[in-house]
Parts: structure tokens; sequence; C-alpha cells
């Protein structure tokens, strides 16, 4: 739902690793997405979404299709581009591989599960504005959805914006709880850090997280 209150209203939108379908099903009865396409790399799972299609009715706006990425899709069929519960390594290659990717006309949705950091540094270092993003909480976890789009320049992001993108500029109890989370996974460095004698690095931490506490005062 997080990502479909992104969406906007007459997309045409491709769901990368669609898994059920839910996402592209919900957006096309909803009448946010004028078409819709479910991919999958696996048959499996676009089995399992075609069902979702037919059980909801929504075989003229949706299609499934058996799809690496978006190597399948070409750059006319659609406008806006989710790629939801991958790891932010495995969605940059998509993007990565995708021969269409860098043009201006595309909206990018992305819910990393893991290394979130590394995906922002990807867009930024590849010429990606990211626009948004918005702190979600699933069971007792809590994640981010990124907006991106492609406008050409490329910039070296700093540490805080690697690690909380635009989240650090949004207030709210999911935002401030997003943004501590990241601290105690720097806390863990730090200790770690600590053990193998590398005072450099572990002040740099250190400084990163005062940092970051500053954001979570001032939210409060």
């Amino acid at each position: 739902m997080a990502i479909a209150e992104m969406i906007p209203e007459g997309a045409l939108v491709a769901d990368i690793g669609t898994d059920h379908g839910f996402l592209p099903v919900y957006l096309a009865k909803s009448g946010k997405a004028e078409r819709a396409f479910a991919c999958d790399i696996a048959q499996k799972p676009l089995n399992s979404a075609a069902r979702t299609i037919l059980k909801y009715g929504a075989a003229r706006q949706v299609a499934p299709l058996l799809s690496n990425g978006l190597e399948k899709l070409e750059p006319n069929q659609v406008d806006c581009i989710v790629i939801a519960g991958m790891g932010g390594i495995t969605i940059s290659e998509i993007i990565e591989n995708c021969r269409w990717a860098r043009r201006y006309k595309f909206d990018w949705f992305l819910q990393p599960m893991t290394k979130a950091p590394q995906l922002r540094q990807y867009l930024c270092r590849n010429g990606f504005k990211i626009s948004s993003e918005k702190a979600v909480m699933d069971k007792g976890r809590i994640y981010t959805v990124i907006a991106a789009k492609y406008i050409g320049q490329k910039f070296e992001p700093d540490d805080i914006f690697a690690l909380t993108g635009m989240v650090s500029k949004t207030p709210g109890e999911l935002q401030t709880a997003y943004i501590n989370k990241t601290i105690q996974k720097l806390r863990k460095k730090q200790r770690g850090l600590a053990l193998s004698a590398d005072s450099g690095e572990t002040d740099r931490i250190g400084a990163i997280i005062q940092s970051l506490e500053k954001i979570t005062e001032g939210a409060g």
C-alpha cells in the first residue's frame, strides 16, 4: 500500500518480481494504473500472479510476463517501474542491466529489503535523483520505499544520505524509527571495529552516529 500510494494516477506500471501480483492488480482495479505488467523471473510465482489477475477480473489491464528483470519490456510500454522485496544490490543490478533505464520519462519505486545504502549510492553515482522516501513498518521490521528518477547528474552521496536518504528529511515516528535502526547497526559495527583497534574508522562511525542522533532529536 505504501508503494501504491506513491504511484501517480493513470500510470503504466511494471512490477518487477511481482510474486502473487497483488500490487499491479490493486493498481488496476483501483483505477490508479491504466495498464500494468506483473513480471517475474520464475514461472511458479508468475502462475500465482496469473491466478490473482483472473480472480479479481483484471485480465484486460494486467498482463503476466516472464522476464528476467526488465529485459522483456520495451520503454514505450511503461512509465512507472516498481522493484520491491529484493536486496539493494539485486535492485541495482536489475537497473544496470536494463538497456533503456537511463531515460528521463520513468519513475522508479524501489523497496530494498537489505543494502539500502548501497542502492542509494548506486542511484546517485549513476545519474538518478532520489526525490522522496517513505518509511514503512511490516511485521515489526522497518523498511523504506525510494522514489527516484533519472536526471543525468551524478554525484557522490555523503555518509548520512547513503545511510538514510530522504528519510532523514521527513519528520515522523516511522522515519525516526528508521534512523534509530540505522544507529543501532552502526553501533554494532563500531563495537566490532573497536576490537580490531581500527581507531580511525571507529571515530568516523562515532561522528556519523552523533549526526544521526541530532536528526532524531530535531524530529522530536
